[in-house]
């Protein structure tokens, strides 16, 4: 744990959401959920963007494969007495979602790891009512994250590395690093601009 300014420790968990939170706040910021929005968040993880987005939505749904992340996302919500957030343990690829459920998909590095992306976004793109859109945020090509770099060139003087990625067409973290790939992959789902 790590000790905070104010002499408090702070978990992990709370370290890494408080690490993404600018891109929580952009992200927000561009997909704009409204009050009457209904709201599905993949790859929802401990729910950090799942809770912020429902402090402007009517309700959201947050949906990950991982048990133990979800249940710490439950916990968080009721701690915070979160109503209008339920969180899904489940594969967005395949999970059998409502059709035109929803009026908005968010995701915060969520949506890179689909064995079969087009049958991923498929199956989400069912899930949106007719106009919803998607708003997601991914990381981008390896040569723009110095901070990856830095660290495998430190580790690569002691050590050999197996090659690291670092290409789209995942699935992995840089799956959706080609905006021509993304365009070409929505496409495929059935998704218009």
């Amino acid at each position: 744990m790590e000790r905070t300014r104010s002499g408090a420790f702070r978990r992990p968990r709370d370290r890494y959401d408080a690490q993404l939170e600018p891109f929580t706040r952009a992200l927000l910021e561009r997909a704009g959920p409204d009050a009457d929005q209904v709201v599905l968040d993949v790859g929802c993880g401990s729910g950090a963007t799942t809770i912020a987005a429902a402090a402007h939505a009517e309700r959201v749904v947050g949906i990950d494969l991982s048990r133990p992340l979800v249940e710490f996302a439950r916990r968080r919500a009721q701690a915070a007495t979160i109503t209008n957030a339920e969180f899904v343990i489940a594969d967005a690829q395949t999970h059998d979602f409502a059709a035109g459920t929803f009026d908005l998909l968010i995701s915060q590095f969520g949506l890179m790891f689909f064995d079969d992306p087009v049958r991923a976004f498929t199956n989400i793109r069912g899930s949106l009512r007719a106009g919803g859109r998607a708003a997601f945020v991914s990381w981008q090509h390896l040569r723009a994250n110095e901070w990856l770099t830095l660290i495998a060139d430190a580790v690569r003087r002691h050590a050999e590395l197996p090659e690291f990625g670092g290409q789209a067409r995942g699935p992995g973290m840089f799956a959706l690093c080609e905006t021509d790939e993304i365009v070409t992959l929505l496409g495929a789902a059935g998704s218009t601009k």
